[in-house]
């Protein structure tokens, strides 16, 4: 189970590799069904990004895709990526 960051309204949800590609496949969750116009073009290539760095044997950790889910209805609004750690300092 990937990592999940809950709030009262939301549900920051980190994608697992089967999701992520059944996602690239148009094929949603059932019970996460996606708002109107999700995914979008930018969901989608970021996503592309991320399965091929696991199919090139990267290990996401905490990083990665993350869906963003209504609580009240387990809709999934949105999304956000976290490519990886930014080093501080320019290094």
């Amino acid at each position: 189970m990937g990592n999940r960051i809950r709030s009262e309204r939301l549900c920051l949800r980190q994608l697992e590799v089967e999701e992520a590609r059944a996602l690239l496949q148009g094929k949603g969750d059932p019970e996460r069904p996606w708002m109107a116009g999700y995914p979008m073009q930018g969901t989608l290539i970021a996503v592309e990004a991320f399965v091929r760095a696991l199919d090139n044997g990267a290990d996401p950790g905490v990083y990665g895709v993350y869906q963003l889910v209504r609580s009240s209805d387990a809709v999934v609004v949105g999304d956000i990526g976290f490519h990886g750690r930014r080093a501080l300092g320019g290094r």
